[in-house]
């Protein structure tokens, strides 16, 4: 990726068609830079704005790195939790979902400069999460204590609705 290129969510883009407007052809060039990969609990997602890519290498952390030359420019620990997700950027701003069970569960919100915003309790169940979408003012995410989708505003951090659905794992909404 280049410093001006752009992967905010999960897939690419909310509606998750993982389209990128050009072809990427690997015998085109060595990689930039590299790193080690940690370990992890799982996947670690990732999103790319700003000159940055966005991941969650381990349980706690959130890591802002340079395209450029892959230096850290910025991290977040959030201390004990079962798990931090994947990120997804809109116009400047990165949101992620923590989950510790009831006790601890939020969606947050950054700058993509590290400054933090605000963060939002919602109902969990030691989920794993993929990426919220945001659309129009507004984060939409996988939650709840049995499964659901919630909509929050993405100005303020406060709910709009939550919606039960069946119990799964690992899901991401999508637009169209």
């Amino acid at each position: 990726a280049a410093p001006g290129d752009s992967w905010p969510v999960y897939q690419g883009n909310p509606e998750h068609t993982g389209y990128v407007a050009r072809t990427l052809l690997p015998q085109q060039g060595p990689a930039r830079w590299t790193k080690q990969a940690v370990s992890s609990t799982g996947p670690s997602g990732l999103a790319v704005a700003d000159g940055l890519v966005f991941t969650t290498p381990l349980n706690s952390v959130m890591v802002a790195q340079s395209l450029v030359d892959g230096h850290t420019v910025w991290s977040h620990d959030f201390g004990f939790v079962a798990t931090v997700n994947q990120p997804a950027i809109d116009n400047g701003y990165l949101y992620l979902q923590t989950s510790d069970s009831y006790a601890a569960t939020y969606i947050h919100k950054f700058q993509t400069n590290g400054t933090f915003l605000w963060r939002a309790p919602f109902l969990s169940q030691w989920e794993q999460y993929l990426g919220p979408i945001v659309i129009d003012g507004t984060v939409y995410f996988e939650g709840g204590s049995y499964g659901g989708a919630y909509s929050f505003d993405a100005h303020d951090g406060f709910m709009n609705w939550f919606t039960g659905l069946p119990q799964y794992d690992h899901w991401s909404p999508t637009w169209n």
